[in-house]
């Protein structure tokens, strides 16, 4: 009998550069022929069982997080065609890289998780209870009715990931069972342009109102309007509260602040964050989002400021 012996691949970080690029995409053809291999057996998870292409998704975006590829398979549920982590696995993701997440309490109406980063003091909270979930419209879900208890920690659990480890878990910030619950969708935006739509501000229905003004956004649904490329589509309610809660994420409530790091990324200065156009807080959104995985974000906001022409940034007042 032959013993076919397959090596898996150490995946590179696919960087900007063509050289790394081309390393990862030899890497992940690599790994696509070793999850066709899997995908055969009776060891791989059924949700990925004849399909290497949702596999290789899953052991990549694992490899991205640390995980070896069958903890992968194992750890990632196929969610809307995506490989999606389970919160269980974004609490590992986040205690592998030093921080602290605990459950500091867990019913079947109520569960709080708090975290924090490695080196600092300061505890991150998340509460979720039925109240909260009943404004989401959750608890006429299956999921819901069968296990509430399990379903407002997994809910606690990724808020509160988010909250500290926002680098660590960039590329995959929705947990499976969020997916599932249909609140978040993921889409395709815009060609070679993917986004997490949804309900980035998973406030209260009674905090909201002074969370959207602490991130200077006015009131009401975004209004499509022209600017100087003509009509245009303008942000939408999905953007609108995702930069609130990476705003909130980069502890940046100034509406000064705000003003000037966005007119230095979009290359122009606006009023309020509705009359922005949709590509415009795209690109401020991943700019953000590059500068959550620094070590120093306001330092980092601080150089993007200072790299604007000045005729853009606005003046401090």
């Amino acid at each position: 009998m032959t013993v076919e012996t397959y090596t898996m691949p150490e995946v590179p970080e696919a960087s900007g550069n063509l050289d790394g690029l081309i390393q990862w995409t030899q890497a992940a053809d690599a790994v696509y022929k070793v999850a066709q291999k899997i995908c055969e057996t009776t060891f791989c998870p059924a949700a990925y069982q004849r399909k290497p292409f949702e596999a290789t998704a899953a052991i990549l975006a694992g490899s991205e997080v640390g995980l070896s590829p069958m903890a992968a398979l194992k750890a990632f549920d196929v969610i809307q065609g995506q490989a999606a982590p389970r919160a269980i696995t974004l609490r590992a993701i986040v205690q592998s890289r030093g921080h602290t997440i605990e459950v500091v309490e867990q019913t079947g109406v109520r569960a709080v998780v708090r975290g924090r980063r490695v080196g600092q003091d300061e505890w991150q909270t998340s509460t979720w209870d039925l109240d909260r979930a009943r404004g989401l419209q959750l608890l006429s879900k299956d999921n819901w009715k069968k296990q509430p208890g399990a379903m407002l920690v997994a809910r606690a659990t990724s808020e509160c990931a988010r909250l500290i480890a926002a680098d660590a878990i960039l590329g995959i910030p929705y947990c499976a069972e969020e997916l599932e619950d249909g609140v978040y969708q993921v889409t395709e935006a815009r060609p070679g342009r993917a986004k997490v739509a949804g309900r980035a501000l998973e406030a209260i229905p009674d905090q909201r109102a002074p969370e959207v003004e602490a991130t200077a956004i006015e009131s009401g649904e975004p209004q499509a309007r022209a600017d100087v490329s003509g009509s245009v589509e303008m942000i939408d309610q999905e953007q609108v509260a995702a930069l609130g809660e990476i705003w909130k994420a980069l502890k940046v409530t100034a509406r000064e602040r705000k003003a000037r790091v966005t007119a230095a990324v979009i290359g122009r200065e606006v009023a309020s964050s509705t009359d922005m156009t949709y590509a415009e807080a795209d690109k401020l959104l991943l700019e953000l989002a590059e500068v959550m995985a620094c070590e120093d974000p306001a330092a980092e906001l601080d150089l993007i400021v200072a790299r604007a022409p000045g005729d853009v940034v606005p003046e401090p007042k």
